[in-house]
Parts: C-alpha cells; sequence; structure tokens
C-alpha cells in the first residue's frame, strides 16, 4: 500500500468535474489472513484481499456517492470511467431534493500517518502458540492479522492517508 499510488490518481476525475462541483475519494483497503479454530485445531483459513473507493459528488444542492468493492488494488482506480460515473451522481442529484445539511469540502488538509510492525505478523507461529497454551481446552475463535489502510481525496487538496498493522483474536 502507498500513499502516493492514490494520490496520483487524482487527474482523470478532476478533469470530468464542473466548476461549482466538488469530488471526495475515499479508500479501503485490507490485505490480512485469518484463521478459525476450536477444538484445539485449525478449522478454517484464509486471506482477505480487498480494496474499495467510496465516491461522494457535492455540489450546492447536495450530495450523492458510490461505493465500488471488489477492486484489487489502487491501480484499478485507474479502470473507473470517471465521465460515465459522475454523469451517474449528476442524475442522482437531480432527483435528490436539496440537502441543507450537506457539507461541500473546503479546506485543504494533509496528514500521513503510517504505523509499521517491526516484521510481519505470523498467524501460524500465534495459533502454534496458543494451541501449546489451550492443549487441554475446548477453545473456539478467530484470530486475523495484516494491513490495512485508509486513504481520502478530495478536489479540494485535501489529502489523508492512515496505514497500521492489526492483529485481532476474538475466542
Amino acid at each position: 500500500m502507498k500513499s502516493a499510488d492514490f494520490f496520483s490518481k487524482d487527474d482523470g476525475a478532476l478533469a470530468c468535474l464542473n466548476s461549482s462541483e466538488s469530488l471526495s475519494l475515499l479508500l479501503f483497503l485490507e490485505d490480512s489472513q485469518f484463521t478459525r479454530f476450536n477444538r484445539g485445531r485449525i478449522r478454517q483459513t484464509g486471506r482477505v484481499r480487498d480494496a474499495s473507493i467510496e465516491i461522494e459528488l457535492f455540489d450546492s444542492s447536495g450530495e450523492s456517492k458510490r461505493r465500488i468493492t471488489r477492486m484489487q488494488s489502487i491501480s484499478s482506480i485507474e479502470e473507473i470511467s470517471w465521465e460515465s460515473l459522475l454523469a451517474d451522481l449528476r442524475k442522482d442529484l437531480a432527483r435528490l431534493p436539496p440537502d441543507p445539511f450537506a457539507k461541500i469540502p473546503s479546506t485543504p488538509t494533509q496528514n500521513l500517518m503510517v504505523e509499521s510492525a517491526n516484521s510481519e505478523v505470523n498467524v501460524d507461529r500465534i495459533f502454534s502458540d496458543l494451541a501449546v497454551a489451550w492443549k487441554d481446552l475446548d477453545v473456539a475463535g478467530f484470530l486475523s492479522a495484516g494491513p490495512i489502510g485508509r486513504g481520502l481525496w478530495n478536489s479540494k487538496g485535501a489529502r489523508q492517508w492512515f496505514e497500521t498493522q492489526l492483529t485481532a483474536l476474538d475466542y
């Protein structure tokens, strides 16, 4: 995950905006490994590798949004047909009643936060250690670990990025 990759994808979107419009992009990324277990054994393992983006179009009457899921990576943003997508969002805006509470982006902000772990989390190693400790117990649970990221970009200059390593154990 790289914030520079996300922030460099804005040219196509900006070219399609009218002067009275604002646009926000919210990116959600996850690349985690999970293990479901019970009775001291692994019952299911898998990997979640997902990226989705939420696009919000604002004008003086309100806002309209779409969420595109099942993207494989940040580079999938390049495949978005901005003209078609913005045309659909404009149609929605025309059908919606005015929203006096819509908050149109206005202030450019910059924020970059990356919390790196010393090394990648090894879910198999964690489960092996837990299996020894829980040897004689009937324990069921779920273990998940991997990087997650969130990004925000808008046409008024806001750029925000958060990335961290997440580990969760529920039993």
